[in-house]
């Protein structure tokens, strides 16, 4: 299997100030941290709170700037330009544990799956609704109308 995902001696440290103490501490919160990911293969970072998931997702989106290591993304390093920043952003995202942080409850599930084609601009309006209908017909919701209104 071809590696997708390789991340090398990351590294992201924040200064903590304090108004109790006149000198800034610094937190350890992502340590020279190793891994890669293989195509088809499913990762998953698991950690107690605040051991730094959702650190490392960032840094991976390049939401926070890493002190140091590297990002490589389909064998090409993701540095701080528009060009490595898009490709990343469009194939992957965060998600949270939270569903309220994750997904907006008043949204339909059409609305909500066929949201980043359009933020992307990918297709026309209606290969976006098929894409949309195909996807949720791979997950077998595809029957349920009240998923997918479609008013026009």
């Amino acid at each position: 299997m071809d590696e997708i995902l390789r991340i090398e001696n990351l590294q992201k440290h924040f200064v903590k100030k304090s108004i109790f103490r006149s000198q800034a501490s610094i937190v350890k919160a992502i340590d020279d941290i190793s891994f890669s990911v293989r195509k088809g293969e499913v990762f998953v970072l698991a950690g107690e709170s605040g051991s730094g998931k959702s650190t490392i997702a960032k840094l991976i989106l390049r939401s926070i700037q890493p002190d140091s290591g590297k990002i490589i993304f389909e064998n090409e390093e993701i540095k701080d330009d528009a060009k490595s920043l898009k490709k990343i952003r469009m194939q992957c995202q965060m998600v949270h544990q939270d569903p309220y942080d994750s997904i907006n409850p008043r949204m339909k599930v059409f609305d909500i799956i066929s949201e980043p084609l359009e933020i992307h601009k990918l297709g026309s309006k209606e290969e976006r609704k098929n894409r949309v209908i195909e996807v949720l017909k791979e997950v077998r919701l595809g029957e349920l109308p009240v998923l997918c209104p479609f008013p026009d």
